[in-house]
């Protein structure tokens, strides 16, 4: 949850100057969340400096790569449309935490997972 408050906090959309609706979130795990998540990286990417550029970087590609697992061709292109023109005139910021959180918590599992399967032992270079 850190990282996308982070993020939010850095691209100031914490708090919004206009009063601008919030976006709906859609349900975590589902394909439309990580269409959310990437494209509202995208939106970060290009207004932040580093060293949280490269985090947002981070985030975009994790959910790029979700994004792409899942779908493709016509149906990808049909639901990135929907999902574009769900984001515009809202607000995004609380959907960067959102997306850092899951991101955060899928690590954390997908580390615990590792190190169940090697008996706690390091990955060895």
């Amino acid at each position: 949850m850190v990282f996308g408050t982070l993020i939010a906090a850095a691209l100031g959309i914490a708090a919004p100057a206009t009063a601008v609706p919030p976006v709906t979130i859609a349900p975590r795990g589902s394909v439309e969340f990580d269409m959310q998540c990437m494209l509202a990286g995208q939106a970060a990417a290009n207004q932040v400096k580093p060293p949280v550029r490269e985090q947002v970087a981070g985030l975009m590609m994790y959910y790029f790569g979700r994004v792409d697992s899942a779908v493709s061709g016509d149906s990808a292109k049909e639901r990135l449309r929907r999902v574009i023109a769900s984001l515009r005139e809202h607000n995004l910021a609380p959907l960067m935490p959102a997306c850092g959180q899951f991101m955060t918590q899928h690590g954390a599992a997908m580390e615990a997972t590792r190190r169940s399967l090697m008996g706690g032992q390091p990955i060895k270079k």
